[in-house]
């Protein structure tokens, strides 16, 4: 239950059903209203200024971003926005379209708050706090991403430029999954472009629905159509420039190694002694090591050194190579002293996915990714 993370609030069991109305009045505040959605701590004051809120003031505000009403600026300690009262003017921005990745998500029916959740979510990474209702501009390692909301047309665009195109692509496409979920029997379509010769150069190329683009592939069709032009393009091209995936020639090679791996034994409780401890290896140990995790932390995440370590003998060296990084990232964020749920679960997830079909040393690297995420959130799923 929510309140239980509330001891404050939850003692008040008159206020209960009010709670939403508390947590909404910075919103239907005249000032915050003027502000753009703008408050800081002093103001809060004024707005819960009653005598009987002094006490819960942190947890009411606390309660706000629970809920995904606001964010605190990272470089402005103490002020907040409410991204539901952001100007609706887009503002201006460079961009460099050149060599873009495309992506786009389109609603049967598309409910209010999407966009506005995804800010929330996002807001550490926002770039120079270019945002505004419909849309928002991300900025990490050297990468940007721009996000926007057509209402009308039941659309969300994104696209992304930069260094780390398809690292960036990943994560907003893996936190708007993420609100897609709190959804029931929600209805929408992920469109990949289409890369034949005439639309790659396109801002406005082709789309495919990504389901179709997996039929085709569980169906062993290897070509589709450009409705467009009708040039033919290759099916996992298509998903491999915009989020990931294998050659027919790399799958075949998997599909090789998998059938050695699956001879093998590997279970969570083993201590791998059958796995070359390399220096990459040795490396991994000694940064779990000496950081500040904890016991059961540490234990785990070497153990998964070693699981990952194993399985990337069952695998090509292009995709080897991606979990080790998968790996590093995931060893990197998790042993710090405020791991980002946001980050490790990116890791987590290109480590299930690696692992998927492998047999008994993909499912020894499941299981223990699956605890380490259990470890880091307490728990919670």
């Amino acid at each position: 239950m929510v309140l239980a993370q509330f001891p404050l609030l939850a003692q008040q069991h008159s206020w209960i059903n009010s709670l939403q109305n508390l947590a909404n009045k910075p919103i239907d505040n005249k000032t915050v209203i003027k502000n753009l959605g703008r408050f800081t701590l002093g103001d809060l004051n004024m707005i819960w200024g009653v005598p009987e809120y002094e006490n819960m003031r942190n947890e009411l505000l606390q309660l706000m971003m629970k809920f995904k009403l606001c964010y605190e600026i990272p470089s402005q300690k103490g002020t907040y926005v409410a991204p539901q009262l952001l100007t609706e003017n887009q503002p201006e921005y460079e961009w460099d379209d050149r060599e873009n990745l495309l992506l786009r998500y389109t609603y049967d029916f598309m409910p209010k708050g999407i966009l506005l959740q995804f800010i929330v979510v996002m807001s550490e990474d926002i770039w120079n706090q270019t945002v505004w209702k419909s849309g928002v501009v991300l900025n990490k390692d050297k990468t940007q991403a721009e996000v926007i909301e057509h209402y009308g047309k039941r659309e969300i665009q994104i696209r992304v430029a930069g260094a780390h195109k398809k690292e960036l692509m990943t994560i907003v496409i893996h936190e708007l999954d993420q609100i897609h979920k709190t959804y029931k029997r929600l209805k929408f379509d992920k469109l990949i472009p289409c890369n034949c010769k005439d639309c790659k150069p396109n801002n406005e190329p082709y789309f495919y629905k990504y389901e179709q683009l997996q039929n085709f592939i569980e169906k062993r069709i290897f070509e589709i159509q450009c409705g467009v032009t009708g040039n033919m393009v290759q099916v996992r091209r298509l998903i491999d420039d915009i989020i990931g995936y294998k050659s027919d020639k790399e799958v075949e090679e998997i599909m090789s190694k998998q059938k050695k791996a699956t001879s093998g034994s590997i279970n969570v409780g083993d201590n791998f002694s059958g796995t070359i401890i390399t220096g990459a290896v040795k490396n991994s140990f000694n940064k779990i090591e000496s950081s500040n995790a904890s016991d059961e932390l540490k234990e785990t995440l070497m153990k998964l050194v070693q699981a990952v370590e194993a399985m990337s003998q069952a695998l090509p060296d292009e995709q080897a190579t991606e979990v080790k990084d998968d790996l590093d990232k995931l060893d990197d964020e998790a042993t710090k002293e405020n791991p980002k749920q946001k980050w490790y679960s990116v890791s987590i997830d290109g480590l299930v996915a690696a692992a998927q079909n492998l047999g008994k040393v993909g499912d020894a690297v499941i299981e223990l990714t699956g605890k380490v995420r259990k470890i880091l959130t307490g728990g919670v799923p």
